[in-house]
């Protein structure tokens, strides 16, 4: 696995919830979700891993999701692909929301104990 994290970003439209999973999807098609952090509803911020042998779909993925990369980020996951050599990639995908709402109120999990 590549110990260099790769980052990303994008743009998602339509209701905060459904692309939140549209993304979860994407990822879950090619790689694994290892943290995901909301800041309110304009953005989210995801850390995942992808599979060498699954990760030339990923930006396919995500279009077929309504989730579009930037032009430098898909640049940069078509340089990071072909210099994987089987590793694993590691990436953090940051998502906007341009019709998010500022003021999202997310809940927080009541922490055990």
């Amino acid at each position: 696995m590549s110990s260099h994290v790769l980052r990303f970003s994008a743009v998602a439209r339509g209701d905060w919830y459904e692309a939140v999973g549209r993304v979860r999807a994407a990822i879950a098609e090619c790689g694994f979700v290892l943290g995901e952090r909301p800041f309110s509803g304009v953005l989210v911020s995801f850390e995942f891993e992808l599979e060498a042998s699954l990760a030339g779909r990923f930006g396919a993925s995500l279009f077929d999701r309504g989730v579009r990369l930037d032009d430098a980020s898909a640049q940069a996951l078509a340089n990071a692909i072909a210099a994987c050599a089987g590793d694993a990639l590691l990436g953090m995908l940051s998502v906007s929301f341009p019709g998010g709402d500022p003021d999202k109120h997310l809940p927080i999990p009541a922490v055990p104990g």
